[in-house]
């Protein structure tokens, strides 16, 4: 989409993002032709060439993922999602939401897979309650609310939100999983009023 920045030649720059999620650890692609995977489609290494060439054409591009990349595949299973962190930081990514499979092992651990990892763009997670966390201020730095980028002069805030699903509540204890509209809409009222970002982007696991 297009953005314009607030400089004082009312210049136009375009913004392109580029989006994923629920990569789920699968690093490659299924094999082909099956069923699953009947067009050869897939893998990270296919999505890093795409990347790569759209941002030759377009440098003020976004590379941003909307949870669940790690939980899913036997990658997981060795260090809880530090390894995809490190793929994905290889790629290129800008920012990432923790999904609700990214903490299954809970806030703490998910701070763990984060430090072993650590990649140069944030997990964000904004919609959370850590007040009972005894690590809080290390899952704090670990998983900020939102990050401020730039590209091309225009100023942009992602916000990251957790997913709001009973079923994972859970999961993440003794933290606690806050309303993510509230907290979408405190944190942009703040921004904006503090004149932090030109363009908002809401980076959201959830199902609205």
């Amino acid at each position: 989409g297009g953005a314009s920045s607030c400089h004082e030649d009312d210049q136009t720059v375009e913004l392109t993002i580029v989006h994923t999620n629920d990569l789920h650890s699968r690093l490659r692609a299924e094999p082909s032709p099956s069923q699953r995977n009947p067009y050869g489609l897939g893998g990270l290494a296919r999505i890093k060439s795409l990347v790569d060439g759209i941002r030759a054409k377009k440098p003020n591009t976004l590379l941003l993922d909307g949870g669940d990349w790690a939980e899913g595949g036997l990658a997981f299973s060795v260090d809880a999602g530090s390894n995809m962190l490190r793929l994905m930081d290889a790629m290129g990514y800008d920012a990432v939401v923790a999904g609700n499979h990214d903490w299954l092992n809970g806030p703490s651990e998910l701070a763990n897979a984060g430090e072993r990892a650590a990649p140069r763009f944030p997990v964000l997670g904004a919609n959370k309650d850590l007040s009972s966390v005894a690590d809080r201020a290390r899952v704090e730095k670990a998983m900020p609310e939102y990050v401020l980028l730039e590209r091309g002069g225009v100023r942009v805030a992602v916000i990251g939100l957790l997913t709001d699903d009973l079923v994972f509540r859970p999961f993440f204890r003794p933290g606690i999983i806050t309303s993510p509209t509230t907290k979408a809409i405190a944190l942009t009222k703040k921004l904006y009023a503090e004149k932090a970002a030109d363009v908002f982007v809401l980076l959201s696991h959830n199902n609205f």
